[in-house]
């Protein structure tokens, strides 16, 4: 009987449990089912680490097709020879012998040039600066007591003095003397303004369209190609007109308003416009007529 109690007592306790049991089971049962058509909790964030490692991956691909898509702002160069370019190969020409800068160091050589009067009133003393400047020499005869300093080599701040001076045919055509694209954003910018000085925007646009690229985060560069896209192309966008306005360049301004960049000159305020107002001046004749005119 005790047996039977014991028996009964455990058959009770195993019925009491059954639902719970069952229930249980159930559970586990629809557990294992789900585990069985889903992944393991380890390998599901494995997989979506290794999902964000790959589009990170493909970010960066994607950063680095961008830079190798956008050319160096800085290039490669032989210095001896574009400082050595010059428009007077001999005495004939109006040089004055490619050893004139034999022994002198660079950094009064450098130094010296900008520190040159843009204004000279003594012809005589004009005509000696200019040959200095246009002279074929021997770069190599400089004495580097400086570092050459990368876009105040000894032919951008030459080519800048010339436009200084107002010599703006003769910086054009020591720019012309490069066989290959400026390796630096300051000798390209005097470039620009050597050829709009001398009526040649067209050219100046389709330089500016070829190394736009390689300065596109540089101020001058956004509003030189805005500028074109108004005066050269019809192909003018919305953001090329909020360059110009917000520009803060009159000459600029009136383009993006429709206008004729016109210009009242006085020497005082022409002085007064930044480099490229008045190269896109000169450019579009705009000197001396007055008023603005209707531009397209």
């Amino acid at each position: 009987m005790k047996k039977n109690y014991l028996t009964f007592a455990l058959l009770l306790s195993l019925a009491s449990t059954l639902p719970v049991y069952v229930y249980a089971q159930e559970e586990d049962h629809v557990e294992e089912q789900a585990e069985e058509s889903a992944p393991p909790e380890q390998e599901t964030t494995g997989q979506e680490e290794v999902a964000q490692e790959n589009i990170a991956t493909e970010v960066e691909k994607a950063e680095e097709r961008k830079e190798e898509k956008r050319p160096p702002s800085v290039l490669e160069v032989n210095y001896k020879n574009i400082e050595s370019a010059g428009l007077y190969a001999s005495a004939r020409d109006g040089g004055l012998g490619k050893d004139i800068w034999d022994n002198a160091h660079r950094s009064y050589l450098i130094g010296l040039i900008e520190r040159l009067p843009d204004s000279i009133s003594s012809r005589t003393l004009r005509r000696l600066i200019k040959r200095a400047l246009l002279t074929q020499t021997s770069a190599d005869l400089i004495q580097n007591d400086i570092e050459i300093q990368p876009g105040r080599d000894l032919l951008t701040v030459r080519m800048e003095k010339l436009i200084d001076m107002g010599l703006y045919a003769q910086a054009f055509d020591l720019y012309s003397l490069l066989n290959k694209e400026p390796y630096h954003e300051r000798l390209a910018r005097a470039g620009i303004l050597a050829m709009l000085y001398n009526g040649e925007k067209p050219l100046a646009c389709l330089e500016a369209n070829i190394l736009g690229t390689r300065f596109a985060e540089i101020e001058f560069w956004q509003q030189f190609k805005a500028y074109c896209a108004f005066t050269v192309s019809d192909n003018a966008t919305e953001e090329d007109k909020k360059i110009l306005q917000s520009s803060g360049k009159r000459v600029f301004q009136s383009i993006a308003a429709g206008g004729h960049p016109a210009f009242s000159y006085t020497p005082q305020a022409f002085s007064g416009l930044s480099y490229i107002e008045q190269a896109v001046l000169v450019a579009e004749k705009g000197i001396g007529t007055g008023g603005l005119g209707n531009y397209r």
